[in-house]
């Protein structure tokens, strides 16, 4: 795997991410969090880097199952958190359901889902 050239391009641009999240918690919530979890934008849902978002919302699921569908709609800021918050639209099969707040700064991905989903393990 090492020898593929996509990999290793890949490899090399976590490696520049995972630099950036040395501050980060290795918390499945953020300590500096305030309010509902994931759904307010004072308590981002903590995941490792950019490849985290992905990971983990992969793994979101409703309380019914359903893999839900999610888009990126850009970022944002709030005082109590350092560094940018990304925002996503979650979607089950028919409707969007929520708006999620994922911080891709931090040295793990959370394995608590927010109220109304749960996670799955893929494997």
């Amino acid at each position: 795997l090492n020898s593929n050239p996509e990999f290793k391009k890949m490899k090399e641009l976590y490696d520049i991410l995972q630099k950036g999240n040395e501050e980060g918690t290795d918390q499945d919530i953020i300590p500096e969090g305030i309010g509902e979890f994931g759904y307010d934008v004072t308590n981002p849902i903590p995941v490792n880097t950019i490849f985290g978002n992905t990971a983990y919302l992969e793994r979101l699921r409703t309380l019914n199952d359903i893999k839900v569908r999610y888009e990126r709609r850009g970022h944002t800021r709030t005082n109590n958190i350092k560094n940018p918050i990304d925002i996503y639209e979650i979607f089950d099969e028919e409707k969007k359901i929520a708006t999620l707040y994922i911080s891709p700064y931090n040295k793990k991905n959370s394995t608590i889902a927010p109220k109304g989903f749960k996670l799955v393990f893929l494997p």
